[in-house]
């Protein structure tokens, strides 16, 4: 009979030790930037991401030096950047934010003007009791073309 048992936990220990593995490295002051590095190779093509200095952990979020963003002529990058969040609610596919702050963020539009596109529902819902302070932020798009006559 503890033989029975004992190959009955074999599974259970293989499903339990992977995911304890997990949630204990995700607690680590490294996990962000690690995530942040996985994150870039799942990105749809023509997108990108650079960032730097990052510090903090998945579980409670942490701060970044810089980070930016590009994508076909539009461009966005922040600086000083602290967030923190609760992950417990991404179960029930709600994003909950404590803090986001972003010392500069400079977002860049050189794209050529374009027809609206027909908005995109997220899937998630987002709890926001948080509080937020830019300390400065610059638009820079391209200059539409004069009308034709």
């Amino acid at each position: 009979m503890k033989r029975v048992i004992a190959w009955m936990l074999i599974p259970v220990l293989g499903l339990v030790a992977p995911a304890a593995g997990v949630w204990i490295y995700a607690g680590n002051n490294t996990s962000l930037e690690t995530a942040l590095r996985l994150a870039t190779h799942w990105l749809p093509p023509g997108h990108s991401v650079q960032f730097s200095n990052v510090q903090g952990s998945v579980r409670e979020g942490g701060r970044i030096g810089s980070l930016r963003w590009q994508h076909d002529g539009l461009g966005v990058q922040a600086s000083d950047i602290t967030v923190a969040w609760s992950l417990a609610p991404l179960l029930n596919h709600t994003v909950q934010l404590q803090q986001l702050h972003i010392a500069t963020l400079q977002i860049d539009d050189q794209r050529a003007p374009k027809e609206p596109q027909p908005q995109t529902r997220w899937r998630y819902r987002c709890n926001s009791t948080f509080r937020s302070r830019w300390t400065s932020c610059a638009m820079r798009a391209r200059p539409a073309s004069a009308p034709r006559h």
